[in-house]
């Protein structure tokens, strides 16, 4: 026996279990082969006394469902889900070959621009058809970032573990409908050090917006080398995550370009009006930092997206930089150097004056117009007739008195 599974043993009649691949508090993955279609499989079981947990059966049994809904390169394959004879939880999932991006970072990495943008960018693909499911994942972390390799070589970044996403709105009603028993809402669902502060204060009111404030964490955390909130203690996490100002990536790595530091403010903005809504768009963002550029080369971004951001939000992070300090004291406080250039601002339309102050107005324009066209006229006949001298009109006025005589 090893693990939950034996090795060797064939599981549920098909699938012939090779090796242990990993082993968590909650469950373990086997690797295993097809035996009908000849393929590797994984196979995730949970662990016995947790799968004696009705809610938490329950929970891996959605997770197998919310995966096996989103269809697409960038989500892990679920090809079954359910219950062994005996009552154990199982799952059937394509094999992975590779590690998660918490043992890619390893300490203090800081990763190429345009890799950790492409990193994103990727789980960003599986996260938007989530979304577009109506699937909020709830627990994106480096942990559940694979950095998959294919056979050819070629890195793919697979999105795992739906096991809290939350599809359909039913969770915040209290109660699963496969078993009517009392959902976990009441604890802490997720990983705190990469939730949003509204999934901190009520874990059923959120939407796809606490997503995209966990990618920005794992962005910065790329990009910088560190996690913004690195604290010790549960409690300080909380805080600062609630509290604390975010250190500006500029003051921590420089060649990072403005208008990417703009988007990783947008998504950690605590201001749910403020963050970036849709992961669609997070996607377009970033795009152009993670195309063609070697990974250790700074990115320079595409002017359309680079404009309009910096229009738009460039004063915003000069603000946010500002306020910013180092959460411990006595520390050096870092120097923001603003933009040499100001965001450029449009001017207020003036105001319409009524129309009674502008009737002299637009009755003194025609008789103008009038008064021209008269003077011209009068110019024109004059300079058409011949004048009349003194002796011609003497002579017209003898002729006339002859013939009246």
């Amino acid at each position: 026996m090893d693990g939950i599974l034996t090795i060797g043993e064939l599981f549920l009649g098909k699938y012939r279990v090779e090796r242990l691949v990993g082993m968590g508090g909650m469950g373990a993955v086997y690797a295993a082969v097809d035996t009908d279609l000849e393929r590797w499989v994984a196979i995730k079981v949970l662990l016995p006394e947790i799968a004696r947990s009705p809610a938490a059966a329950a929970r891996f049994v959605r997770e197998g469902r919310a995966a096996a809904r989103v269809e697409g390169e960038h989500v892990a394959r679920v090809f079954a889900a359910g219950r062994t004879p005996e009552g154990m939880p199982y799952m059937i999932l394509e094999l992975l070959e590779g590690r998660d991006l918490r043992e890619e970072l390893g300490q203090g990495v800081r990763m190429g621009i345009a890799e950790a943008v492409d990193i994103l960018c990727q789980a960003l693909e599986g996260v938007t058809e989530a979304h577009r499911h109506g699937i909020i994942h709830r627990d994106l972390k480096p942990a559940n970032l694979y950095l998959h390799r294919r056979s050819n070589g070629k890195r793919v970044v697979k999105v795992l573990d739906f096991g809290i996403s939350k599809a359909g709105g039913w969770e915040s009603k209290g109660t699963d409908p496969a078993t009517g028993e009392l959902t976990m809402t009441r604890t802490m669902l997720g990983s705190p050090s990469y939730m949003s502060p509204e999934q901190l204060a009520d874990s059923r009111k959120v939407d796809c917006r606490a997503d995209i404030w966990s990618l920005g964490i794992i962005l910065h955390e790329m990009l910088a080398g560190a996690h913004p909130f690195d604290c010790k203690s549960l409690a300080g996490v909380v805080h600062a995550i609630m509290h604390r100002e975010i250190p500006p990536l500029g003051t921590i790595r420089p060649e990072v370009p403005d208008a990417l530091q703009i988007i990783v403010m947008r998504c950690l903005a605590r201001d749910l009006s403020k963050r970036i809504g849709d992961a669609s768009e997070l996607l377009r963002l970033l795009t152009p930092f993670a195309m063609g550029v070697d990974d250790t080369l700074e990115v320079t971004p595409a002017p359309r997206v680079s404009e309009s951001l910096l229009e738009n939000d460039r004063a915003s992070m000069e603000i946010e930089t500002r306020v910013w300090s180092p959460p411990t004291r006595g520390a050096t406080p870092f120097t923001v150097v603003p933009p040499s250039t100001p965001p450029r601002t449009r001017a207020p339309a003036a105001a319409k004056k009524p129309f009674y102050e502008r009737l002299p107005v637009i009755i003194a324009v025609p008789v103008m117009l009038v008064f021209l066209a008269m003077l011209v006229f009068l110019y024109a006949f004059r300079s058409t007739t011949a004048p009349i001298t003194p002796k011609a009109a003497s002579q017209l006025l003898d002729s006339g008195l002859r013939d009246a005589s």
